[in-house]
């Protein structure tokens, strides 16, 4: 499509050149005017040529197109003959011979035909020339358009005449100059639809036809002629620096402005692993309208850019690997290994619109292969987030879990199947085998036990084979491993090492689900031994109460206990096993002696227990009487060819009657069975009213003792003890009290319990931290009479009650350690041991109860004390007994010679006061004197006294 400005500057030198005809005999040019204006254009014409072509060689190839390049260089043959006729005719009419009209034509008529001569090779002829050729070609014709010179400056009179005179115009010179203008109009019409080439063109060709029709030597035409010549010129220059340069370097600007425009929005797709880009106008108006690019290694399209809907690539496209170029087409190899083929707008002669194809490529390449990585990245990073989510999918199941992450492998790597598998070394096994969706279907014929054992033989953990890249890892004795195979295919690294992540993933995934997975097993056979023996495979204690919770729902139900008598004579006699057989046997006649809606459970290691679910007492015995001859039918053989008698024990209990809780029937009755053990082995035993509410007691006691120990709920009291010379307080005896909702327990509702069931040391350490750390609240620097346990008379008690003084600093000679005699009889040797051990730090001792014992003046000499407390029965019987008074008497003269005080216990009146004062007691103690009181009321009482 032509611009206005082409057709008006057409139709302006149409329309010069007609008016010159038109007026050419009516306007005369005198010679000087002539020359004036001839010089003038024809010096203009030839610097615009010659400027024309070093602009083109000095920007050379890289910026100029093909065309204009090779007019350019060949313009310089043209220049030749046409700078010789600017010397001759202007600067030097004797320029080497006489200047002439002749010359000067001569030279001017060359120029214009090595002019027409560039411009055909420059349009068509050397388009398809080889660099070597274009050489040979243009040195050539330098030499020819040079001879051709130095001949004409020569040899011009032996040439035939350019002017007539008389004549004028001779008519070959006619013809030539026509046959110039002829060519002129033919590369007109064969060189497309740049405008201002050919304008250049026209006037070219106008000029020439003008030059024909000159009469005169300073014809109008010739000026007009060299006018046009030079408009040529500058057109010709035009078309280079403005339309060859500057405009379609601004298009170019535009058009990679738009890509980049584009790209900055784009939002690629990516399908089939193949990035669809669409670029819309970037490239419905632009030189690219397309772009295709192949992976050389395999074939296979991986980005295909297009305007708005994509079509399909150009068949045979594999032989541009030969060809490198198609019609309408550019073909390139990026990075030695992508094809790039480009669908273009039309021919690419510019080299700045070839740059520009060439930067889209690269930007297409760049953005596509940036797109796919990043899509592979996301891909990979997905698989490895999808991974919690196949696990929560697969339900701790490996098969499962492996399968989906094997089928995204596949998608992702373009596999043609993967497989997973676990190997047992232990057992030299494959305990799991399991393949992707597609394995089967493409390689099912594969030999699986090879592929999997030539990896197990790997000392790498990860590698590429032929055919398959493997990654593996150990877990114990386990193996476990990811082959991913591809018919013919070749693996790279970042594959191997994309298969080597994911299956880390994996590894450490299937590490948790096996473990899970045996935890299970374990839990089920842990769930089993929570609820169940697993001797017997009954209920155990456990289950058993809370089938009793459960019971509650009737209104009465009863248990039997049953306890095997001389259980552990068995186990010596015969051997453990021999007693898991007896076990084992009770349980099989006890599960077949009860009815189906009964309850049996192994409640302790000879103990059993059946519920009898609303089953009133008498009933209960009833059914204990008959189990009880069915266990005394059973013949039991501890040993082949030996039959024993079974004898059991039994207790029934009724819920509500004998238990207000039914988790407190099991162990009332197992209370019960001691008692029943210790009276005579082999009864049943029916609780009556009076022997429930004591051994209820006794429970409830030591519930009482066991809360106590968990809440330390142990209170410390002090007695003061008192110097009877002077009624001042020696120190205190530290009593034991517990605090049980809100009541105080003293020591004679506890101890007993306490003692049998073995807390009476827990609760004799609990009540020595207490004391010490409160002991300062205590005014002045007491002594404290601490009751010992003698089950803590051992090394670790001496330590332990050490670092108590040290922590608390209280100086160990202010604490006397009371040991009653009775105890100290039977444990003689230790005793003393650990007094002595304990006077060696600086604690006193005292006998507690002196005179209640048989041998109490005989173990004086063997226990070294500080202090006697004389038992409280004589104490209180001196004031009336003459026996009791010369007892006390004599203990404290014994006392006295042995260095030893004495402390007279029960001082509950000012009589007894009197006496023991009168006997020589050195120090009281009773409620005479002073109360039990809580070491918390010391330290009350000592803030008030701070406070007044």
């Amino acid at each position: 499509m032509r611009t206005y400005s082409e057709i008006f500057l057409a139709g302006l030198g149409l329309l010069v050149f007609f008016s010159t005809l038109a007026v050419r005999d009516t306007i005369h040019i005198d010679m000087t005017t002539f020359g004036y204006l001839t010089a003038l254009l024809r010096i203009t014409a030839f610097f615009t040529l010659l400027f024309f072509s070093l602009t083109v060689l000095i920007l050379g190839r890289g910026l100029v197109c093909r065309r204009l390049y090779l007019t350019g260089l060949f313009m310089i043959p043209a220049l030749i003959p046409n700078a010789l006729h600017i010397l001759s005719f202007v600067f030097f009419p004797s320029f080497i011979t006489p200047n002439t009209r002749d010359k000067v034509a001569y030279l001017f008529s060359l120029s214009h035909l090595f002019l027409l001569t560039a411009l055909y090779i420059g349009f068509l002829l050397g388009r398809r020339w080889k660099t070597s050729t274009t050489r040979v070609v243009f040195l050539f014709s330098t030499f020819l358009s040079s001879l051709f010179s130095a001949l004409v400056v020569l040899y011009y009179p032996w040439l035939p005449p350019m002017w007539l005179e008389g004549e004028g115009f001779p008519w070959y010179r006619e013809v030539f100059q026509v046959a110039l203008a002829g060519a002129s109009l033919l590369l007109w019409r064969s060189i497309g639809s740049e405008g201002f080439l050919r304008l250049s063109l026209l006037y070219l060709s106008l000029g020439f036809l003008l030059s024909s029709t000159a009469v005169r030597f300073t014809d109008l035409t010739l000026v007009v002629c060299s006018g046009f010549l030079l408009v040529s010129y500058l057109f010709l220059v035009w078309s280079l620096l403005v339309v060859g340069l500057r405009h379609r370097a601004h298009l170019v600007v535009q058009l990679s402005g738009k890509i980049l425009s584009v790209l900055s929005y784009l939002k690629p797709e990516v399908k089939d692993h193949v990035v669809y880009m669409k670029l819309e106008e970037a490239f419905a108006k632009g030189l690219v309208r397309e772009v295709w690019v192949y992976d050389k290694r395999d074939n296979q399209l991986k980005i295909h850019a297009y305007a708005y809907e994509p079509s399909s690539p150009p068949s045979q496209w594999e032989k541009f690997y030969t060809e490198k170029s198609w019609k309408g087409f550019h073909v390139e190899l990026y990075r030695g290994r992508y094809w790039v083929i480009s669908l273009l707008a039309g021919k690419l002669e510019n080299p700045i619109e070839r740059l520009h194809v060439l930067n889209v490529e690269n930007l297409i390449v760049s953005y596509g292969l940036y797109t796919l990585e990043l899509h592979k990245e996301l891909s990979k990073m997905k698989l490895l987030l999808e991974t919690s989510q196949y696990v929560a999918e697969a339900y701790n199941n490996i098969e499962t879990f492996s399968r989906q992450v094997l089928n995204k492998i596949d998608q992702i790597l373009h596999l043609d199947g993967s497989l997973f598998f676990m190997y047992n070394k232990n057992s030299d096994t494959t305990d799991k085998l399991t393949f992707s969706s597609g394995f089967l279907g493409k390689l099912g014929d594969l030999p699986v036990s090879g592929y999997v054992s030539r990896v197990l033989e790997k000392d790498s953990s990860y590698g590429v084979e032929e055919g398959f890249i493997y990654a593996k890892g150990e877990y114990g004795h386990l193996v476990v491993g990811v082959l991913a195979f591809r018919k013919g295919g070749v693996f790279d690294s970042d594959q191997l090492m994309f298969l080597r992540t994911v299956f880390h993933q994996l590894f450490h995934v299937v590490r948790l689900m096996k473990a899970i997975e045996d935890l299970q097993k374990a839990q089920l056979s842990v769930k089993f031994l929570s609820q169940y023996d697993p001797l017997t495979a009954l209920l155990n204690r456990v289950s058993f109460e809370k089938e009793l919770q459960k019971a509650t729902k009737h209104d009465i139900f009863s248990i039997i206990l049953i306890d095997i008598d001389n259980l552990k004579v068995i186990n010596d006699t015969y051997g453990f096993s021999a007693g898991d057989l007896l076990l084992n046997g009770m349980a099989s006649v006890l599960r077949r002696s009860v009815r189906r809606w009964d309850t049996v459970g192994r409640v302790g290691g000879d103990e059993f227990a059946i519920l009898l679910p609303n089953t009133p007492k008498k009933v209960a015995k009833i059914v204990a009487e008959r189990i009880r001859k069915e266990i005394e039918a059973w013949g039991w053989e501890p040993q082949p060819g030996v039959v024993a008698r079974v004898s059991v024990s039994m207790v029934i209990l009724t819920y509500p009657e004998d238990a207000d809780k039914p988790e407190e029937m099991i162990h009332i009755g197992e209370l019960a069975m001691g008692k029943l053990k210790r009276e005579g082995k082999g009864g049943i035993w029916v609780l009556g009213e009076e022997e429930r509410e004591r051994l209820y007691v006794f429970y409830r006691m030591e519930r009482i003792l066991m809360q106590a120990l968990e809440k330390d709920a142990v209170i410390p009291y002090l007695q003061p003890i008192v110097e009877l010379k002077d009624m001042k307080v020696l120190g205190y005896e530290v009593l034991m009290r517990l605090e049980v909702d809100g009541q105080i327990l003293t020591a004679g509702q506890f101890v007993e319990v306490a003692e049998k069931l073995g807390v009476m040391p827990q609760l004799d350490v609990l009540l020595i931290e207490k004391v010490l750390e409160g002991y300062h609240t205590l005014e002045g620097e007491p002594l404290l009479f601490i009751n010992l346990e003698l089950r803590n008379a051992t090394p670790k008690f001496t330590e332990l009650l050490t670092s108590l003084c040290e922590k608390y600093r209280v100086p160990t000679h202010r604490v006397v350690l009371e040991i009653t005699e009775r105890e100290a009889v039977g444990n003689m040797i230790s005793v003393v041991e650990f007094v002595n051990s304990l006077r060696s730090k600086g604690f006193s001792f005292a006998i507690d109860d002196f005179g209640s014992g048989y041998s109490s003046f005989y173990y004086l000499k063997f226990i070294p004390v500080d202090y006697i407390k004389i038992d409280g029965e004589f104490v209180k019987s001196a004031v009336v007994s003459p026996v009791d008074r010369i007892f006390v008497e004599a203990v404290v003269n014994m006392a006295k010679r042995l260095g030893i005080k004495t402390l007279a216990e029960f001082v509950e009146n000012e009589e007894i006061l009197r006496v023991m004062s009168q006997l020589g007691v050195d120090y009281g103690q009773g409620f005479y004197l002073g109360k039990p009181t809580p070491l918390t009321g010391f330290s009350q009482k000592e803030t008030h006294q701070q406070g007044d």
